[in-house]
């Protein structure tokens, strides 16, 4: 694994000496390139030493580039501008920039970050290419319905997730690894990350509640004698006082889902029997339109060109929430993404921390700030999930990603596509609408999608952010009545409408 971060830290530096050479080019013709490159050895030399410096101190090199995310381009964004002012600092001290235009450094900042996250946006959708599960294998009206927190880092922790990884979109998720030391602490296996040792349970446990993850089981992945006595007394506690399942892999490799905490949806006569399914949505015909592929192709575009003025604000904002509520600044939650697919959900911290240092949760009006308030009414706080629409893990548009307990197996059918920034429901009551509402006007959204309704939306959205949410009673009880005619339509249909290819949608 050393060899590995040498071989990606020298690939890093030399970007870096790629994107100088490339600012130069970009700013001056053809015929100056030769005398350009000559000003710009004593700027080219410096960059070089302070990226040997920087990028190992900010981790850039920590992980492998298919599993980047959105910390590893912040650490990029931050490391550039240190780099570059290192740079311009060393060059002016040796020769005061003699011969260097003064936009070099500037155009050498955007560059380093395009290079290293393009690279690296480019290394995880050919991973995620290559690895996806098939079509079939995504598809169905009971996505992931069980996380588990795994303790151990060691071989047998390792097949588990491997395990679980093959099932696709099973019914196992790994929420996260417990070390039975503390020295891997921030590392990750196979992907997952090791988030503290077995002792710390209990506060992992509230930590990955806060995230909206809820688990329901715990594998142990070594044998119960390595764990120390709290370890295990923590571990019979749990299982006695809150009923989490405490499974230890040594006696029984159980990858069989157990229900859990998963509410069996829906009730009897529930009017969300009038929703359809995620199985009659993902072959409907509407979901075979070009639309969907273009649109797609609509968002990569114009997300990058957004980024060119959402990467300095986004710097900006991380340097407020860092002086309002201090680190971490980026907030994550664990959401349902297309097909069922687990989400890790990026936000700007706009609220202290839940639990006082005697883990008593604090109240919510006393973690709230002036700044925190801002950043959520005008949806600053969002601008991390540009990276996600990049990553293609969402859109522009589309159905806003629901926690785990809140997406409910009669509404499935939300998930046959990338959920999005704003949406339908968004922008007609938001927070004051319920769940199953917003369900339903989801589905009623991808029926009618159209980048006509797309833009709809985005004006409707610039309208909620200045002037608030508030509901339109008229649009639900219409998106209900033709959502319910949409299912009866699709269940008809069922058997004359092949299964789409992978990633068609």
């Amino acid at each position: 694994m050393a060899k590995v971060r040498v071989a990606l830290l020298v690939l890093d530096v030399a970007v870096v000496a790629a994107a100088a050479c490339a600012s130069v080019m970009l700013r001056d013709p053809p015929d100056q390139w030769a005398h350009r490159f000559l000003d710009l050895r004593p700027y080219l030399v410096f960059s070089l030493i302070a990226a040997a410096i920087v990028l190992p101190v900010a981790g850039t090199s920590r992980d492998l580039w298919r599993y980047a995310s959105f910390n590893d381009f912040l650490r990029i964004m931050l490391a550039a501008v240190v780099i570059v002012l290192a740079a311009s600092s060393g060059t002016f001290a040796y020769n005061r920039l003699v011969g260097l235009a003064r936009t070099i450094p500037l155009i050498h900042v955007l560059l380093i970050i395009g290079f290293m996250c393009g690279i690296r946006v480019a290394a995880r959708l050919l991973h995620g290419f290559k690895s996806r599960p098939s079509t079939a294998a995504r598809i169905g009206d009971n996505p992931t319905t069980e996380s588990v927190l795994l303790v151990g880092d060691n071989a047998v922790a390792e097949l588990f997730i491997r395990a679980a990884r093959e099932l696709g979109h099973g019914p196992i998720h790994v929420a996260g690894v417990l070390s039975t030391s503390g020295r891997h602490k921030g590392r990750r296996l196979q992907e997952v990350e090791i988030m503290g040792e077995a002792e710390e349970l209990p506060e992992i446990l509230r930590r990955l509640e806060i995230h909206g993850v809820d688990v329901t089981r715990i594998a142990v992945a070594v044998p119960a004698a390595q764990l120390s006595p709290e370890a295990r007394e923590l571990l019979q506690d749990l299982e006695g006082r809150i009923g989490i399942l405490v499974d230890y892999l040594a006696e029984r490799l159980g990858f069989t889902a157990t229900p859990g905490k998963v509410q069996d949806w829906p009730p009897a006569n529930s009017e969300l029997d009038r929703l359809p399914a995620l199985r009659d949505v993902v072959v409907c015909a509407e979901l075979q339109r070009g639309y969907w592929p273009v649109k797609r192709l609509f968002d990569f575009v114009v997300v990058l060109a957004i980024l060119v003025v959402a990467v300095p604000l986004m710097l900006i904002v991380a340097v407020l929430v860092a002086l309002d509520v201090g680190n971490p600044v980026l907030f994550w939650q664990e959401r349902w993404g297309r097909f069922g697919r687990r989400l890790r959900l990026y936000k700007f911290r706009t609220m202290r921390p839940a639990h006082d240092t005697d883990g008593s949760r604090i109240e919510e009006a006393r973690r709230t700030s002036r700044i925190g308030n801002f950043l959520r009414k005008t949806r600053l706080d969002e601008l991390p999930q540009l990276f996600h629409i990049l990553l293609g893990e969402m859109s522009f548009v589309g159905p806003r990603p629901l926690l785990a307990s809140e997406q409910s197996s009669a509404f499935t059918g939300r998930l046959a596509v990338r959920p999005g920034l704003t949406g339908w429901a968004q922008v007609h009551g938001g927070r004051l609408i319920s769940v199953d509402d917003k369900a339903a006007m989801d589905l009623w959204y991808i029926r009618n999608a159209s980048f006509q309704l797309d833009f709809v939306i985005a004006l409707k959205t610039v309208r909620m952010v200045l002037n608030g949410d508030r509901t339109e009673d008229s649009v639900v009880v219409t998106a209900w009545r033709e959502v319910a005619d949409w299912k009866a339509e699709l269940q008809a249909n069922r058997r004359v409408h092949p299964v789409p290819r992978a990633g068609s949608i």
